[in-house]
């Protein structure tokens, strides 16, 4: 069944769901050569301890980069379900202070 688009929205249905903005896409997830050799050191270290195995750097940061590839978005929708949550608090906790500024009149709302 065809879309149908209406203010921005793709209608399918019943069902509608705002068309992705590119202006808020995920960028690409970099890091510095040093953080790079920081999480290789960590994979390295992991695998020496908990699986009893020695890999080299140039493996660990293959298993790093794929990691981040496949599981980044992930962690970084977790970041941005916080930070919704974090901002939603802050907000609430904002219109409490803006009412607790009412001053009181002969009109009640």
């Amino acid at each position: 069944m065809p879309a149908l688009e209406r203010d921005g929205l793709q209608v399918r249905g019943l069902v509608s769901k705002p068309k992705p903005d590119k202006r808020y896409q995920m960028k690409p997830i970099t890091f510095s050569r040093e953080e790079t050799k920081a999480m290789a050191s960590e994979i390295q270290e992991y695998f020496r301890e908990e699986l009893d195995q020695d890999i080299g750097q140039l493996p660990a940061e293959m298993l790093m980069r794929f990691f981040g590839e496949k599981m980044g978005a992930y962690f970084y929708n977790r970041g941005l379900y916080d930070a919704q949550e974090l901002i939603g608090k802050r907000m609430d906790s904002l219109t409490d202070e803006v009412f607790a500024l009412e001053q009181p009149t002969r009109h009640l709302r």
